[in-house]
């Protein structure tokens, strides 16, 4: 058996610096993974998947110095 590295909420929040009103609209619009059944209170979701999410989404190009 494998060991698969599982994200609780709180811990997901803070790692992505966001409130759980944006983790559960990211999980209605955006297509971030819902998470997965731990135990009967408990839920989580797994790293594979938040990091393929991340992995998808645009990216910022650079911000261009302008001259002083």
């Amino acid at each position: 058996m494998s060991t698969r590295l599982i994200y609780r909420r709180d811990e997901l929040l803070k790692g992505l610096n966001i409130s759980k009103s944006t983790l559960r609209n990211w999980m209605l619009t955006e297509g971030f993974p819902y998470p997965i059944q731990l135990g009967p209170r408990a839920v989580g979701w797994p790293a594979a998947q938040v990091h393929a999410w991340l992995e998808k989404r645009p990216t910022v190009p650079p911000f261009e110095l302008q001259d002083a």
